[in-house]
């Protein structure tokens, strides 16, 4: 009776260590219980502290996107809904009006006028934002040096509507005649936008242009890339500009820059102009590159020389 009963403990031993081998406990390495296993997209729940970075409080469920940007459903919206560029306008004029002006230029006096330079739609990677661009000057002013502040507001897509995340106000003075330069805003990275001025001048049939760039760096708004982008002389020679910029894995995009001659390469010498652009668009000889490639060092734009 002893032997059976030692024989059907042998058994049962054997079976449960059949059952642990195929069936690994709580208390097994979790990477052996993970194998063969599909993965899931991870949840991050996020509670603000006083003394968090966040604005308020988030309490809830939050999904980080590539980006790194919050795409909270429960977060609240300047714009409920669809883009109402009516609603937009006033809450960025509201902003303007509470500016304290005279600590940015204690010689611009009011009455103040805000115009609304552009609105201008931004495709992100993984997102969609849009910015409002606004110029500031001092009511009638027209003369040739009455240059406006230049002030932007970006705008991202949320799940209820659109949220304001930027509000840069007097970043930059620029233009003449009361108006701002020429302006166009880009996406020049996974998480920025960049802004394009062109200035230039003409005299007696010589025309010399050059585009800028300025983005959000830290805490400031400042000039990344100053470029001469054409010329052209009394005897119609000229040559011109196109701007690319070309998405990387990390940081500011590198911008690729194309020139052309009016009438072919034959144009593309060195006309007019201030000579510390030269090196950017030519060689020693004043032939102008047909192109260039710019990459970011971490604090402007410069040439990448082995590039062609």
């Amino acid at each position: 009776m002893l032997e059976k009963l030692s024989w059907l403990a042998g058994i049962a031993s054997l079976v449960v260590a059949i059952v642990a081998y195929l069936w690994p406990s709580s208390t097994s390495d979790p990477k052996d219980a993970r194998q063969g296993q599909p993965s899931t997209p991870q949840t991050i729940n996020q509670v603000a502290g006083p003394n968090s970075t966040q604005i308020g409080n988030v309490n809830g469920s939050v999904v980080v996107n590539n980006n790194g940007l919050s795409q909270n459903d429960s977060e609240p919206v300047e714009i409920t809904g669809q883009w109402d560029q009516v609603k937009a306008r006033q809450l960025v004029q509201s902003q303007l009006r509470s500016t304290k002006w005279s600590g940015i230029d204690k010689d611009l006096e009011a009455p103040l006028e805000h115009t609304e330079v552009g609105q201008y739609s931004l495709l992100y990677r993984n997102r969609e934002g849009l910015v409002l661009a606004y110029s500031t000057i001092t009511r009638e002013s027209v003369c040739h040096a009455c240059a406006p502040y230049l002030s932007f507001f970006e705008f991202e897509k949320r799940p209820k509507g659109w949220k304001q995340i930027g509000s840069y106000i007097a970043v930059r003075q620029d233009g003449s005649w009361g108006s701002p330069p020429k302006m166009s805003v880009a996406v020049i990275a996974d998480d920025r936008f960049g802004v394009m001025l062109e200035t230039g001048y003409m005299a007696q049939g010589w025309i010399v242009g050059a585009t800028s760039i300025h983005t959000k760096m830290g805490d400031s708004f400042r000039e990344v890339l100053s470029l001469m982008t054409n010329q052209a002389a009394p005897d119609e020679r000229a040559w011109d500009s196109t701007i690319t910029f070309k998405p990387t894995t990390t940081g500011l995009y590198d911008i690729e820059v194309n020139r052309k001659g009016q009438h072919g390469p034959k144009d593309l010498v060195w006309l007019d102009g201030n000579d510390k652009f030269k090196p950017d668009v030519s060689d020693h000889n004043g032939n102008i590159r047909p192109r260039d490639v710019f990459r970011f060092d971490g604090q402007a734009y410069r040439r990448n020389e082995l590039v062609r």
